[in-house]
């Protein structure tokens, strides 16, 4: 039965393929008209970017989820349709690889010069015309091994360009002056020329034609592995001087293990000086690929780490000092939200090099390049030299890039569990994958998690081949010590890591439910539009936005749908390859799995999250999933016009032929001449180091570290409320409160356990601002609760040069600062928090209130005690009569905002308006009624939640009596009524 479902040809399936592409396509636009006037769902007073404008976020998942449900149901069903109508269409063709990697080239080569709009001429012209030359030499030979010649001699160009840049580097390094200019041609002239001697020993049959080839290829290797130092021998452009800063522990590190892989290089190529020309990729090293993968990867660093913000420096900056340095537990006292990925960034700084702020613009650089030796280091040992070749030279400069951080292990992992020859060996697959979840989950956890899941469905097919071939019983016979001290081993390992396992768990739970309202952007969102650097060909946006999300989005859906070609392929050919259909299965679900993820944040203008899955589809699952379908026969044209479009088009995008630049490696950074250059000892700041700075921002770090010395003693620390995390890194202070930033601290199981820790530790003093916000607003909307837990704690205002604090009793007492009265204190701190614009925070968490449900009810009456430019009507309706409506209740006793600090209400209208009005809500304070006193928010049909508290004018107020409404806007015509008013406190 099943049967008839499948195509019976190739033009079925490929004419399903196309039909059901455009159905599902043009269906987004009726997905999205149907769901357009749904609203978001909330449960707890949780502040983001969709918030604000009360955007149906839960759209997007469903735009693109019935995108991919209408595409498998409308191809299955055609699949049977044509099987019904039965098509046919002959074809018979043949071409050879060779002749097809040159017309990927060309594709590639084309693509580069449309996307850039002719800005890179020369490297299109170089990827185009080597491949098709060397191909007609080598067609023209009578030699049987014409597919080792081609490739033999064509390695040589980009091994040439690339391995002779350690040439430049070695010279800079030895001559203390600048000699990019004059030795950035090397490279290119020297492959040339290299390339076109082999070519010549080709074309006019020089005896021992490959002996030489393969000399030419090994003598190009050699000085490669020098390109490492030039990650420690930066050099600056300042005030018309060449500086160089070194770190000398780095230095004497790089300099030993670069000498390392220059002795291997020298053995490697001892050993294989009689390599046979079919195996000519065995002749290019380790060490080589490993060099070259850095050249591609490198970028030129800025000139200070501190032009990037505090915020995610001190992500991956603090880590090691605070697990290792001030003992804090890994995801039970300091939570990594970068994961072990910061934990890496922070060890590298510290042990490699000088563990200061300065040092870490080398890290930033070495990092990607770890990664990508670790995926060369698994493509070139499990799938062989001439593929991690290829992956160095076209896909690592993209699949390694820092967008991509997130997704480093992905490919690696997969490409791992999925080598043929591990999974003939079932016990030591099933245990390999445990750890490498355990390790990813560590890693990234919402990442490795769902990889975790997604190849679930292998594992269990794999643990119950060993119970079926009861491997287990054969080597508990056999080998039975053994068996129990790796046993024993992989539990050690368990007990050592649980409380950071269980730590990782939890940091899943905590932040999982409200990660979309959190932190999520939408995509149809007024604020999307096509970037300015991306191609923009057509006269409409709408066109330009077409090609723009296509490539963010569209590469991971894109890749959902070939995957299920792929499978049906396989279907039809009654495949056997059950490690092919996991592989495809693990990756669909993969997809599918991140979604929330991809999909979650779509940042206006940029390819982060939902791009850089695109990209990790386009330049990791896809090539792989074509390398192991037509790994012994030939490739079909269309994959690869497919893969030389894809990686144009990407390369473009993550600016990929930078890449190949070799100058960059000893380019001076040039730095403002406003910079300084301090030694941060002089100035009491050793985390610094050696450092470019911005004299505004010494003179702040200066001020800020005078003010802790006076209040904190040396095993306190402070607490911080500016999202400014780099701080404690600076100051070498722990943070007190789990999470280093307020912002990340989104939901109330977030912020009940940050203020379970400020309860133990009660930082003397709590830096308030200047401060980063993001789409969350201020602390005292954002991170509610903990805002609030230091107000009615009783700290106060606190101003030094310019620098905004909160203290306590006992800070106050450490710089004899003279309390402030309670107006004046409730006024300074209202400049810092108040947010007086609310948007639609009101009517998004209004018509949520049945499911918050985190409050209890104040018992208090309010009484309407006046009417201004308000008529009521005989049918028991309001309507304006005036240019400034407003309504006045009083309470029947006074409030304390700590005990009210919220209030809901409902405006029904007879009618609904469907043009904008606004709202302003006002209070008194000391029975005035005030315009600072109050908040304005968007107006609608409905119910509205207001956080009053979050204004400290209303938090610290004992004795509120007055409560107003402004109703600004409204047409005399439109009759309205505000009614179920309720004083509610927040308790959970």
């Amino acid at each position: 039965m099943l049967i008839k479902w499948i195509p019976k040809s190739t033009l079925h399936l490929n004419i399903a393929f196309i039909l059901s592409a455009l159905i599902s396509f043009v269906s987004i636009i009726k997905i999205q008209d149907i769901l357009k006037d749904k609203k978001q769902e909330y449960t707890d007073i949780t502040v983001g970017n969709i918030i604000w404008t009360d955007y149906f976020k839960t759209m997007d998942y469903q735009v693109v989820l019935g995108l991919v449900f209408i595409f498998i149901i409308c191809f299955v069903s055609l699949c049977r349709l044509l099987n019904i109508m039965d098509l046919k269409f002959n074809r018979h063709h043949f071409i050879n690889n060779r002749v097809y990697f040159c017309f990927f080239s060309l594709v590639y080569s084309i693509t580069l010069l449309i996307f850039s709009n002719g800005a890179y001429y020369a490297p299109s012209l170089v990827f185009a015309l080597v491949p098709l030359i060397t191909e007609y030499i080598v067609s023209k030979i009578q030699e049987k091994e014409k597919e080792a010649m081609f490739w033999s001699v064509l390695t040589i160009v980009p091994i040439t360009y690339l391995g002779t840049a350690g040439v430049i580097v070695i010279a800079n390094l030895v001559f203390n002056e600048l000699l990019t200019g004059s030795l950035k041609s090397i490279p290119l002239v020297v492959s040339l020329i290299l390339w076109l001697s082999a070519l010549t020993l080709l074309k006019f049959k020089v005896n021992s034609t490959f002996s030489l080839i393969k000399h030419l290829l090994m003598t190009s290797q050699l000085f490669a592995p020098f390109t490492f130092m030039s990650a420690v021998t930066i050099t600056y452009y300042y005030n018309n001087e060449i500086i160089k800063i070194n770190h000398n522990k780095s230095f004497i590190i790089l300099l030993l293990f670069v000498c390392l892989l220059f002795c291997f290089q020298i053995i490697h190529f001892s050993r294989k000086k009689n390599t046979p020309l079919l195996r000519w990729s065995e002749t290019i090293s380790f060490s080589t690929l490993a060099s070259i993968s850095f050249v591609v990867i490198y970028s030129t660093p800025i000139y200070s780490t501190l032009i990037h913000d505090d915020f995610h420096m001190g992500e991956i900056l603090l880590p090691w000092q605070q697990v290792v340095e001030l003992g804090q537990s890994y995801n039970s006292e300091f939570i990594s939200v970068q994961g072990l990925l910061g934990m890496l960034y922070s060890g590298m700084n510290e042990l490699l090099f000088s563990g200061t702020v300065s040092s870490f613009n080398s890290v930033l650089v070495l990092v990607p390049a770890l990664f990508s030796i670790i995926t060369i280091s698994v493509i070139s040992i499990f799938y062989g030299k001439k593929w991690g070749l290829l992956f160095v030279i076209l896909y690592i400069p993209i699949a390694v890039s820092p967008i991509m951080s997130r997704v480093y292990l992905v490919l690696p992992i997969l490409l791992t569990l999925f080598y043929p020859n591990l999974i003939k060996k079932p016990v030591r697959w099933f245990v390999l994958w445990i750890w490498l979840s355990a390790i990813h989950c560590f890693y990234n956890p919402a990442i490795g998690a769902v990889l975790t899941i997604a190849t679930l469905p292998f594992a269990m097919y794999m643990l119950s081949t060993t119970i079926k071939h009861k491997i287990f019983q054969k080597m508990w016979h056999n080998q039975k010590i053994k068996l129990l001290i790796y046993l024993s081993l992989q539990l050690v390992a368990l007990i050592f890591l649980f409380p950071s396992i269980i730590g990782t768990v939890v940091y899943l739970l905590d932040n999982s439910s409200t990660n979309t309202v959190a932190y999520g952007v939408g995509v149809f969102a007024g604020n999307q539009t096509v970037p300015e650097w991306f191609p923009q060909w057509f006269k409409y946006n709408m066109m330009n936005r077409l090609i723009w999300e296509s490539v963010r989005i569209g590469g991971w859906i894109g890749t959902l749908m070939i995957l299920f070609w792929v499978g049906y392929k396989f279907l039809m050919q009654k495949s056997k390859d059950i490690n092919m259909y996991f592989y495809i299965f693990t990756i669909f679900s993969f997809i599918i799995l991140i979604s929330s993820y991809s999909f979650g944040r779509v940042d206006p203008w940029s390819l982060n999250r939902s791009g850089s899955i695109s990209i990790l589809c386009m330049t990791g699952f896809l090539p792989f999933l074509f390398f192991m379908i037509y790994k012994n026969r030939t490739m079909r044209i269309s994959v690869v016009l497919f893969l030389g479009v894809t990686l144009g088009v990407m390369g473009i995008l993550i600016n990929n032929t930078n890449s190949f630049k070799v100058e960059k490696l000893t380019n001076p950074i040039s730095v403002p001449s406003q910079a300084m250059l301090i030694n941060g000892t002089d100035y009491n700041l050793p985390s610094l180091g050696k450092i470019f700075i911005e004299p505004g921002r010494l003179e702040e770090l200066v001020i800020f570290k005078e003010v802790m010395d006076k209040v904190l003693k040396d095993d306190e620390t402070f607490g911080d409320l500016t999202n400014r995390s780099m701080l404690y890194y600076i100051l070498n202070k722990k943070v007190p409160s789990l999470y280093s930033a307020d912002y990340l601290a989104a939901n109330e199981t977030i912020q009940s356990k940050v203020v379970g820790h400020l309860k133990k530790n009660k930082p003397p003093i709590v830096f308030i601002g200047p401060s980063i916000r993001h789409d969350g607003g201020p602390s005292s909307l954002r991170s509610y609760r903990i805002y609030k837990w230091y107000l009615e704690n009783g700290y106060q205002y606190y101003e030094y040069k310019g620098l905004q604090f909160l203290v306590n009793e006992v800070g106050s007492n450490r710089i004899n600062r003279t309390a402030l009265s309670k107006s004046e204190n409730v006024e300074l701190l209202s400049n810092v928090f108040v947010q007086k614009d609310l948007m639609s925070i009101p009517i998004a968490w209004g018509r949520n209130l049945s499911r918050i449900d985190r409050f209890d009810g104040v018992n208090i009456q309010l009484k309407e005690i006046n009417k201004s430019n308000i008529q009521r009507i005989e049918t028991g309706w309001n309507h304006v009569t005036g240019t400034d409506p407003y309504i006045t209740w009083e309470v029947n006793a006074p409030m304390d905002g700590l005990k009210s600090d919220f209030i809901s209400f409902e405006l029904d209208f007879k009618t609904t308006p469907t043009y904008p009005f606004k709202l302003q809500l006002f209070w008194d304070v000391e029975n005035q009624i005030s315009e600072r006193n109050s908040f304005y928010f968007n107006g609608y049909d409905g119910t509205y939640l207001l956080p009053l508290g979050s204004n400290p004018s209303w938090l610290l107020n004992e004795a509120i009596r007055y409560i107003r409404l402004d109703i600004d806007g409204l047409d005399e015509s439109t009759e309205f009524e505000v009614k179920n008013i309720k004083i509610l406190h927040l308790i959970k």
